[in-house]
Order: structure tokens, then C-alpha cells, then sequence
């Protein structure tokens, strides 16, 4: 038997069987990542010394990611985009479905569709790409993970300086 594809070359996907449709209702945290992980979306400032106060200043790229990013909802019946960050050089996306988009077409899932849009439209904006081109997705399968991944969000700033082992540019 042939395996189902979704869209495989341009998503990496966690969830481990092959038969899962990522058009299904539940909450999908969705990474991805610009080109080289040229940090052209955004900054990490602090608005103090203590680096869990961090957060993101978009560049122009960042505020048209974000543009696009708020509207999701308005061209995707029962989306929900429940939180994100626009980091330097990636971006995390919580999303919800609250419709179930249950089909068997699993190659044009719901979720790649959004990403591959919102990338598009980000592309054809600015003249070119800026981005790689996969994605990374974490399935929801219970509340403590969709708070695990709004808390992964919110201190994502901070974890970058840790990560980074960067001092905080003090506003």
C-alpha cells in the first residue's frame, strides 16, 4: 500500500503516523525559519535587566509577517490564531481549528496550506524569498500541552538570550 503524502518536502512533521490529518480539529504549534536563519523579522529587547522582561521589535519583514499572520482568521473558516512570536530569524505560530476540515485529500492539508499562503504572500510582497522551505508542527493532544506551547511562545524572547548567551539591548 502506498504511503499518504503530506506535502513532505515542504513540512517536518512530529506526529509519527502517516495517516494523521493535519486538517483535523485540535491546536498545532507551527515553527519556521527564514532562509540561513538570516535574522531579518525582528530584535530581542529588554526593556529591562532581567531578560524574562525580553520581546520582540519587528523589522518591516517582522510587521508584514505579522500582518498577515492577524489575518488568518478572516480567510480560514474556524482558525483561530491563539498566539505567536515573530523572532529574529523563525516564528512560532499557535493555531486552532475549531471546524473539523476532516477530508481525505491529506497532501493539501489545511495547516500547509495556511503556511505555504502566509510565506507566498510574504514572498510576493517583498520581491523575494526569505524563507526555508519546510516547517516544523507539534500536535495539541491535551490541555497541559496547549499550555506548554503558549508558555513556549510568551518566554521565547528570554530563552533567546539564554540561548544566545547575548546581554539584553536595554531600551
Amino acid at each position: 500500500m502506498q504511503k499518504k503524502s503530506f506535502d513532505k518536502h515542504h513540512r517536518l512533521k512530529n506526529y509519527n503516523d502517516d495517516n494523521f490529518n493535519y486538517s483535523a480539529m485540535g491546536s498545532y504549534l507551527v515553527t519556521f525559519n527564514t532562509k540561513n536563519r538570516d535574522p531579518v523579522l525582528s530584535e530581542v529587547i529588554c526593556s529591562s535587566e532581567n531578560p524574562e522582561d525580553a520581546e520582540t521589535k519587528l523589522s518591516e519583514i517582522g510587521s508584514l509577517v505579522k500582518e498577515y499572520i492577524d489575518q488568518i482568521p478572516a480567510h480560514y473558516e474556524g482558525v483561530t490564531v491563539d498566539s505567536y512570536v515573530i523572532m529574529p530569524d523563525h516564528v512560532h505560530i499557535l493555531l486552532t481549528f475549531c471546524v473539523d476540515g476532516y477530508s481525505n485529500k491529506y497532501e493539501n492539508s489545511k495547516l500547509s496550506t495556511i503556511i505555504r499562503t502566509l510565506k507566498t504572500l510574504v514572498t510576493k510582497k517583498i520581491g523575494y524569498s526569505i524563507w526555508q522551505l519546510d516547517y516544523y508542527d507539534t500536535v495539541a493532544f491535551a490541555d497541559k500541552s496547549y499550555d506548554s506551547f503558549l508558555n513556549y511562545i510568551a518566554y521565547n524572547p528570554a530563552v533567546w538570550f539564554f540561548k544566545n548567551k547575548e546581554e539584553p539591548k536595554l531600551k
